[in-house]
């Protein structure tokens, strides 16, 4: 009896030292919290986190930027000088695919053009569809993006992060917040009523016209297939809060016939609101 109260005296010391030891371990407390390692500069650095499952089994993550004061990185689409993010997903496991979706961004003025992209930080939601809703899903990100100051920087990281099954209730609503910010798909008196490209002093032209019920500046997006350039939109003189158009440039375009049938995205925000609609240029 002496020796298995012994016995177990050491092997519960050997056990709690062994806790104690996992519990600090800080690879352990990040997967706990469901963190990745931060990964990046003194300038910028990134890390994932991991969100919950709905109902249908999706399970939820973050891509976080974090951004020393003055810097800022790019949009999907980042404007005259950006550098586009490049996000390489190809060694996660139980993974069927990811879709990584972007806050509404803003439009930055400075000696390299008109950039779009975010300040300070920024959470990108992601939506994860495991293969087995069963097992884990095993995160393994390659990332190259850009970060600009009075200098542009391309940086790249590598994050690995595993969502169990029911994911990571304490994330939720950084991420439900980040979602928030997406652009909508329809809003109520926001609008692009039509899209169409005309040829003016050798160069293509689009026409934009959008009804928005409110008053107040629009900022205003375009997006479209990757051969061409859409420059920032100027609003028209002598519309209306209900009829309001704007012109840009399509570089890389040499006719107007090109671009008919193309698909485009364009992002409208004005103050809260915000509409990604997808449209068909005539």
């Amino acid at each position: 009896m002496e020796f298995i109260i012994s016995s177990w005296r050491k092997f519960g010391s050997f056990l709690c030292v062994g806790l104690l030891a996992v519990a600090l371990n800080p690879a352990y407390v990040l997967a706990m919290a469901g963190y990745s390692n931060w990964a990046g500069s003194e300038f910028g650095k990134i890390r994932l986190l991991a969100g919950e499952e709905n109902a249908s089994g999706m399970r939820y993550a973050g891509l976080e930027f974090k951004l020393a004061d003055g810097w800022k990185t790019y949009w999907r689409s980042p404007g005259d000088s950006g550098v586009p993010p490049e996000f390489d997903w190809s060694a996660s496991k139980n993974v069927k695919s990811v879709k990584v979706q972007w806050p509404t961004p803003r439009r930055f003025k400075d000696d390299f053009g008109n950039n779009i992209g975010y300040k300070s930080s920024v959470l990108l939601p992601i939506s994860v569809q495991p293969i087995d809703r069963a097992a884990p899903v095993d995160l393994q990100l390659k990332a190259y993006f850009g970060i600009c100051s009075n200098v542009c920087i391309p940086a790249s990281a590598e994050l690995s992060l595993t969502i169990p099954p029911g994911g990571n209730t304490a994330n939720q609503p950084a991420i439900a917040k980040a979602l928030r910010a997406v652009p909508a798909k329809s809003v109520a008196g926001l609008k692009v009523k039509s899209a169409g490209a005309r040829e003016h002093d050798n160069k293509v032209i689009l026409d934009l016209k959008i009804d928005a019920s409110r008053s107040g500046d629009l900022a205003v997006f375009v997006e479209g297939p990757g051969d061409y350039y859409f420059t920032t939109p100027k609003p028209m003189p002598g519309g209306s809060d209900n009829a309001r158009g704007y012109v840009l440039n399509v570089d890389g375009a040499k006719a107007a016939s090109e671009l008919s049938g193309a698909p485009i995205v364009v992002t409208v925000v004005q103050g809260e609101l915000s509409l990604e609609q997808k449209m068909i240029l005539e």
